[in-house]
């Protein structure tokens, strides 16, 4: 080999070499700037995860007192509306009264019900069998007068329930 030869390859070596410095420098760069979007991100779901968090929270106590605030008034209710029943003779009125008192449950229950879904979020998930023939049977003694001054009677079977009505059912029925 000549020396020109050999000096031009030693030269493609540095220019290679000082190539390969740059490529590194830039490498390195990018890793770090990669490395402070990861821990800029990080601390972003961080506080993120905390808002959601203390929203959640917020969330179960506004539930919670709604539910206290609901179901405070409705135990006097509920303890007094069958006192009352017992001294009602006109059938009229005994089945107001009545009418007091099952909606006087349900809101009860929708309370209920209200605080249990609230808890999902922080709790686990519990799931119980419900008997559908009763909940059918509360909604036709709910909607009873509605049903009567409609002409639809209603017999209960078990387990199926048989409607009948002399016209269509109206646009209510479906948003029980």
């Amino acid at each position: 080999m000549t020396q020109d030869t050999f000096q031009d390859v030693e030269k493609l070596l540095d220019e290679k070499d000082l190539k390969i410095n740059e490529l590194e420098e830039k490498l390195r760069e990018l890793q770090n700037k990669l490395f402070e979007f990861n821990k800029d991100l990080e601390k972003r779901v961080i506080d993120r995860t905390l808002e959601v968090n203390k929203l959640l929270r917020e969330k179960t106590r506004f539930i919670d007192n709604l539910s206290h605030d609901l179901g405070t008034p409705l135990t006097p209710i509920i303890t007094l509306l069958p006192v009352i029943k017992e001294g009602i003779k006109d059938p009229v009125v005994l089945e107001m009264v009545d009418t007091c008192i099952r909606n006087t449950e349900y809101i009860k229950r929708v309370v209920h019900n209200t605080r249990e879904l609230a808890e999902i979020g922080s709790t686990s998930l519990i799931l119980r069998k419900e008997n559908i023939n009763d909940m059918v049977n509360d909604l036709i003694q709910k909607y009873n007068t509605i049903f009567k001054s409609l002409n639809i009677s209603h017999k209960f079977m078990t387990p199926i329930l048989s409607i009948t009505t002399s016209r269509t059912f109206p646009s209510f029925y479906s948003s029980i």
